[in-house]
């Protein structure tokens, strides 16, 4: 569904994103994608739902790091907290 939604904001500026053989994890891992609006640039950030069906999906079969089912996501936000340059946001806790 993720994906869904992600297409979705990009076809609002008007791009779709080519795939090429890539799987949306492929794609979160690439990190943020820039897109121009009339008004100017956004980075768009692919990420999943931390629920079960959004944990299974970006974690798929891979282990589970320390016990925590949820590492590849922290590790996602920790990557959109230095994007944007948090200092003072629960984020920096992961």
């Amino acid at each position: 569904m993720e994906k869904q939604f992600f297409d979705g904001v990009l076809l609002s500026a008007g791009q779709i994103y080519d795939y090429k053989k890539k799987t949306y994890n492929m794609v979160i891992e690439e990190g943020a994608i820039t897109v121009r609006f009339k008004t100017g640039e956004v980075s768009i950030v692919p990420l999943t739902h931390p629920g079960t069906y959004g944990t299974l999906n970006r974690n798929g079969r891979k282990k589970v790091v320390d016990g925590d089912r949820l590492a590849l996501q922290r590790l996602d936000w920790k990557k959109i907290n230095e994007m944007l340059n948090c200092q003072n946001t629960r984020a920096n806790d992961v």
